[in-house]
């Protein structure tokens, strides 16, 4: 993955031990980024203008 400097990891099944996938692992520049990403979309995107009951509904259908 470009955005992580194709570094990954191994996820296991600790069942099996055996490789479900490989994961983008990413470093503290990384982190960085996306928190400031994430930091700029709560700021000034629609998430904390929405009611209360708007946001229920969307955490809910994300729970399903």
């Amino acid at each position: 993955s470009i955005l992580f400097g194709g570094k990954t990891f191994e996820t296991i099944d600790p069942r099996t031990g055996d490789v479900i996938t490989r994961v983008a692992e990413g470093d503290k520049e990384d982190v960085d980024l996306a928190v400031k990403a994430a930091r700029a979309a709560y700021d000034h995107g629609p998430w904390p203008r929405l009611p209360g009951a708007e946001r229920e509904r969307i955490m809910m259908k994300f729970a399903d």
